[in-house]
């Protein structure tokens, strides 16, 4: 990825920090959001749904480094918790911007 999409990413998870969960309660730890961020974007590049991407991540060793999973210390985020980040971004309208950001 280019220097300057990577600022501009950077600016992205800033502005969702503000929305995403916490952890807070009895809930597993959220996963990092850059981490969640980048399969987002697998998802679209690769055409792939929740379930499917979850399963790439499993398949992948260069998948798992872009996201910076090593399965060795911590499983690929399920397919709920995928399900959910695009859920927020849609709410929020963030998805758009972020694609107009990556395309550049």
């Amino acid at each position: 990825m280019p220097k300057s999409v990577q600022h501009e990413l950077d600016g992205l998870y800033e502005v969702i920090k503000t929305i995403y969960p916490k952890g807070q309660g009895a809930d597993r730890p959220p996963i990092g959001i850059e981490r969640m961020l980048r399969i987002h974007l697998l998802q679209h590049w690769f055409n792939l749904s929740d379930p499917a991407v979850k399963e790439h991540l499993y398949d992948s060793r260069a998948t798992r480094r872009f996201v910076g999973i090593d399965l060795g210390r911590e499983p690929a985020p399920d397919e709920t918790t995928i399900f959910k980040l695009r859920h927020l971004l849609e709410v929020h309208h963030l998805g758009d911007r972020l694609f107009t950001l990556v395309s550049q």
